[in-house]
């Protein structure tokens, strides 16, 4: 069985191709920049063609993690990653897919506010519709992060002598390793039909909050934490500010919302934990 896996060359994704190749799996890179004979040129950009890819490469598993995250303007933002998305997920279906798992993100809520949980709620609302598999994952980290948020506060965290802070910092986070996230993708796609749908929240039970995560990579680079609050509005309009004339920073203004209008109540359906043998994310620590 084939499985195509877009953003391979992105942190997740590459975790999932090493994994699912290692147990075996038959796996097609579905990349920008193509670097052997196993890739397949993909941008969101353009999903046109990808119907006959499905077809000639008798592709029957999608696993979809590309997210343009550059675009700057909403608009632009919906029409590659809702619509071309929702293109995809189509072009599979018709070329014979017959199992579909998007990663979306615990942004992504009913009620949520930042444009990047919105529109990923509307591509998982199509991918269930397929009975397709959802699975949201928090905060992504791992020991060796080169990727995500997680890799930019810990750069942050490295580089700035005194780290502002977004309000108090008292925010609490979910949490989901890489490993884990990667091991409850590759069952999920191993074992899970596509019946009815699935939704999966993936990330450790315990929240941990903003602060603790910046100390933490404090320590992991041996350095000591001085912390300076700001008002989440004031960071959030200079990053808008800084947007609008093509600044570049490592931070999103809608990031900022994600992270301080985050999801306080999940539901971690364990039910579907136990039908994959998943016994839970491990907890933050070091």
């Amino acid at each position: 069985m084939r499985i195509a896996i877009t953003g391979a060359n992105g942190f997740l994704g590459t975790h999932l191709v090493n994994l699912f190749r290692l147990n075996g799996a038959e796996v097609i890179s579905m990349v920008r920049s193509p670097r052997d004979e196993s890739d397949v040129e993909f941008s969101l950009q353009d999903v046109s063609l990808k119907s006959q890819i499905f077809v000639d490469l008798n592709i029957r598993v999608l696993v979809h993690c590309a997210w343009d995250l550059s675009l700057k303007v909403p608009c632009e933002s919906y029409d590659t990653n809702v619509i071309n998305s929702i293109k995809l997920f189509k072009s599979a279906r018709d070329a014979g897919v017959t199992k579909f798992v998007f990663i979306s993100s615990m942004s992504s809520y009913d009620g949520c506010q930042s444009i990047y949980g919105n529109q990923k709620l509307e591509v998982e609302k199509y991918v269930l519709s397929l009975g397709g598999i959802v699975i949201r994952p928090g905060l992504i980290w791992g020991e060796k992060s080169s990727g995500g948020m997680f890799s930019t506060l810990n750069k942050l965290a490295s580089r700035l002598p005194i780290i502002p802070l977004i309000g108090t910092g008292k925010n609490l986070l979910f949490l989901s390793h890489i490993d884990d996230l990667s091991n409850l993708t590759f069952r999920l796609t191993a074992r899970i039909d596509n019946s009815d749908g699935l939704l999966i929240t993936a990330a450790a039970t315990q929240p941990v909050s903003f602060k603790r995560i910046l100390q933490v990579c404090c320590q992991r680079n041996n350095k000591k934490a001085f912390f300076f609050p700001i008002p989440a509005p004031i960071i959030y309009y200079s990053l808008k500010i800084c947007e609008s004339l093509n600044i570049p920073i490592p931070l999103r203004s809608d990031s900022v919302t994600g992270l301080i209008k985050s999801d306080t109540s999940p539901k971690f359906d364990t039910i579907n934990y136990k039908k994959i043998g998943f016994s839970g994310f491990r907890c933050f620590d070091v």
